[in-house]
């Protein structure tokens, strides 16, 4: 994996696209991760460093989560919940961790009336829009570590706090090193240089951001218990749970805590059971929308691929999911897991 020379072509590029630019967002897709957040703030804090004179301001549409608040510089993002809000002053556009449009934005209409530029970072293996200037490195193993390459490799404005948050971002979407495969072991030379200036100890940074509430603890209980073994004709068996709606209202669940259940069961559960390779658990969101989380082992099922086929999704190969959406329609877990077991009886996985 050697894109330095795509990289600094994009650098010089985008130093040119914002040499005029007065006003600028910076937005990563809705429901942010961990990865999403650290490419927020980096690319913030290298802009505000870089280019002091500039207005930048931070921006995703959903609701804030409590473990994120130990970060320096988290309280400059702003958590969205009106689609209303007015982006006219700004003439450049920055998304971060997503492709399309349609992730940053739950109203579609708003970048076609949207004056600014754009410009895209992002790693996944999906179709990309039309922005005006993009870097999509779908072999790298996170955003955060994109960011890292394209503004902070020469370590001119490398700090510790820059440092602690690009490895969030690295740790969220390697699963603590878990995906990452010998084609995206440069990720551990970046992770050294990383941690020796922040000058980390990793146990104690995780424990800052990776306790959870005790009513998640009792999601993951709900969700196990509701856990079966599926087969499916041409299928690799899997694990299939779900975390319905009543559910979530009898137990007083907030949003960030059933991601936080979800992201637990389908990292440790999803993939760990020796007679089965891949997994996925559904669950209700606000809004109506029902979300599908999956996970795979190597030479399973691409997970990614189905979010595509679907037309419902995307992700990566080994963590990918479906979101299930209509206005005007509040979805049912039971519903979208059997419209996808019946999409997947008249289909074939992409194994790999």
């Amino acid at each position: 994996m050697n894109h330095k020379q795509e990289i600094l072509e994009f650098k010089t590029k985008f130093d040119q696209v914002i040499a005029d630019k007065k006003s600028i967002m910076v937005v990563a897709h809705k429901n942010p991760d961990d990865d999403s957040v650290a490419s927020m703030l980096g690319v913030y804090r290298y802009l505000r460093q870089a280019y002091p004179e500039k207005s930048v301001e931070v921006f995703t549409f959903s609701l804030a989560e409590d473990r994120w608040h130990s970060f320096d510089d988290f309280g400059v993002i702003k958590f969205l919940t009106d689609e209303s809000y007015d982006f006219s002053r700004f003439d450049l556009l920055i998304g971060v961790d997503a492709s399309q449009f349609t992730r940053f934005h739950p109203n579609t209409e708003f970048f076609t009336t949207f004056k600014g530029q754009s410009v895209c970072i992002d790693h996944h293996k999906n179709e990309v829009d039309k922005f005006d200037l993009s870097l999509v490195l779908g072999d790298f193993s996170s955003n955060a570590e994109i960011v890292f390459n394209v503004f902070y490799d020469d370590g001119k404005y490398l700090d510790k706090t820059t440092a602690e948050i690009l490895i969030l971002g690295i740790l969220g979407d390697t699963g603590n090193f878990r995906f990452v495969n010998y084609k995206q072991s440069e990720v551990f030379l970046v992770v050294k240089r990383l941690i020796e200036v922040a000058e980390m100890n990793i146990q104690e940074f995780m424990s800052r951001y990776g306790t959870y509430s005790e009513k998640t603890f009792l999601a993951v209980q709900y969700v196990v218990a509701h856990a079966k073994i599926m087969e499916i004709e041409g299928w690799p068996r899997f694990m299939l749970s779900y975390l319905d709606r009543k559910c979530i209202v009898d137990m007083g669940l907030k949003e960030s805590e059933v991601s936080a259940a979800i992201h637990i069961f389908v990292s440790q559960y999803g993939t760990s059971l020796a007679e089965v390779s891949w997994g996925m658990v559904f669950s209700a969101r606000d809004e109506g929308i029902v979300s599908a989380s999956m996970r795979s082992r190597p030479g399973s099922v691409n997970v990614r691929k189905i979010g595509q086929e679907t037309g419902k999704g995307g992700g990566h190969d080994r963590a990918g999911g479906l979101k299930f959406y209509e206005e005007g329609h509040d979805y049912d877990t039971q519903e979208c897991i059997e419209w996808l077991m019946d999409w997947m009886k008249t289909n074939m996985p992409v194994l790999e």
